[in-house]
Parts: structure tokens; C-alpha cells; sequence
């Protein structure tokens, strides 16, 4: 009969005495039953210790493998079986409880830990992911796209202050792994604005220039304007006092002729 970590935890919840498997049934039951039954354990242990010893040890064998088999076989889960009773020696309800109040706090503890470090790598890989997005990219970033990877570094780190799971040890680490590549960010956006700049400047140079030409162009039309304007009208000055003077002077003829006719 294979007995579970469960029947030991149940056989020992108000039992504090010696337990030992049933030769015939295999299960748990107490060492320990009656003034006669302490009687003849304390013959036994008189007289016959080589056979307490070995019941002692059946039980301690099922109690092992009981907890290799379940959610207990935690780390050094040998040491604190050790540290509590020496095999061969009697197996007590008492025992057994510290022995798995043990096993539940290392557990616990266990749990706990990698919950952390679970949540600490995530929060590493979010960086990671970030460093090599800059690194692959770099070259063809922008000074927006680069300042929203800043963003994004300080998102994560605000995410990472906030988790509880994370000691301080392991929120340092990432904060200094931010630190440094905000820090190279920051290299590549200063290597950036002295292009800017000069392309601004240019920018607005030719757009001044093309303003300039512009109204060149409008000043130098508006005075051909008036100039054709001013030729026009003295054309036609000249046009008008030429006809005026052959006018006058057909007149003139025209009156001599009438006075020889007179």
C-alpha cells in the first residue's frame, strides 16, 4: 500500500506519539496505544531494539517517499528530516508536523523566489529588447523614434519600482542597466541636433532666398509695367504733337493758297 504525504499529514494532526506501518495493511497506525501497549514498547526498547528500530526505520522509508513524491520534495529536503529525527529513530505525529511546517516555509519561500525572478527577467527582457531595437536601428532612427525608446526605458522601470516581488538588489541592477543605455541614447541624439540644426538653417535660408527672388521678380515686372507704360504714353505725346504740327502746317498752305486766289 503506497501511503501520500496527505495520510501522514491527517494521521498526524492530533497525534503526538510514535507511528509506525501496520504489518499487515501497510498503513499508518500508532505506536503507541495504552499504558500496556507503552509497556510492552518500553520491553521492546529494553529488550529487542534491533526490531524498533527496524519499524522505525519502514515508517521513516514510506514518510521519505511519501514526500519525493508530492509538492514538498523542496531543496535539502533531506537536511530538514536530519535536523528534526535520525534514522531509526521513532517517527512522532509531533515531528512530523515541524517537519512539514518546515517543508511549507521553504516552499513558500521557494514560490515567492521565483515569482521574482520571473518578474525580474521580464522586466530584464523588456530592456534587452529595447537595446537590441537601438542597436540594430540606430543608424536609421530618428531623434522622435530615439526619445521614444527613452520612454519606453523609463515605462519599464517605473513598472519594475512598482512590483513588490523585486528586492531592491534586483531594481538597482535594472536601473543601472537603464541608466547605461539611456546613456547611449543620449549620445546618438547629441550626435543628431548639430545635423538638425544645419538643416533648419538651411531650410530657412532657402525659403528666404526663394521669399527674396520672389519679390525681385515682382519689383522687376511692376517696373517693366510702368516703364512700358511711361514709353507708351510718350509715343503717343509724340504721335499727337507731330499730327498736331501737320495740321498747322497744311493750314498754313492752305490759307496761302486762298489769299493768291484773292
Amino acid at each position: 500500500m503506497s501511503i501520500s504525504i496527505k495520510d501522514f499529514k491527517e494521521f498526524s494532526t492530533n497525534y503526538d506519539g510514535r507511528i509506525i506501518l501496520d504489518n499487515k495493511t501497510g498503513s499508518l497506525k500508532k505506536g503507541e496505544l495504552s499504558r500496556s501497549g507503552r509497556l510492552v514498547s518500553w520491553f521492546r526498547k529494553k529488550f529487542k531494539s534491533g526490531r524498533l528500530a527496524d519499524e522505525n526505520k519502514k515508517v521513516m522509508a514510506a514518510f521519505i517517499k511519501a514526500i519525493k513524491n508530492s509538492p514538498y520534495a523542496v531543496r535539502n529536503f533531506y537536511e530538514v528530516i536530519n535536523r528534526n529525527v535520525s534514522f531509526g529513530k521513532p517517527l512522532t505525529g509531533r515531528t512530523i508536523r515541524r517537519i512539514m511546517s518546515e517543508l511549507d516555509e521553504i516552499k513558500r519561500k521557494d514560490i515567492a523566489d521565483k515569482n521574482r525572478s520571473a518578474s525580474a527577467h521580464r522586466f530584464a527582457k523588456d530592456l534587452i529588447s529595447i537595446h537590441a531595437r537601438f542597436k540594430n536601428h540606430k543608424n536609421e532612427l530618428n531623434t522622435a523614434d530615439l526619445r521614444e525608446l527613452k520612454k519606453e526605458i523609463a515605462r519599464t522601470l517605473n513598472e519594475a519600482s512598482s512590483d513588490q516581488k523585486l528586492t531592491k538588489m534586483e531594481i538597482n541592477k535594472l536601473k543601472g542597466f537603464a541608466s547605461k543605455l539611456a546613456s547611449e541614447i543620449d549620445k546618438v541624439i547629441a550626435r543628431h541636433e548639430p545635423v538638425i540644426k544645419e538643416i533648419s538653417h538651411g531650410v530657412v535660408h532657402s525659403a528666404v532666398t526663394k521669399t527674396i527672388d520672389k519679390r525681385v521678380v515682382e519689383e522687376e515686372k511692376t517696373i517693366m509695367d510702368v516703364s512700358k507704360n511711361l514709353v507708351q504714353s510718350v509715343v503717343n505725346r509724340a504721335i499727337d504733337t507731330a499730327y498736331e504740327k501737320q495740321v498747322r502746317e497744311l493750314i498754313r498752305l492752305m490759307k496761302n493758297k486762298f489769299e493768291k486766289q484773292l
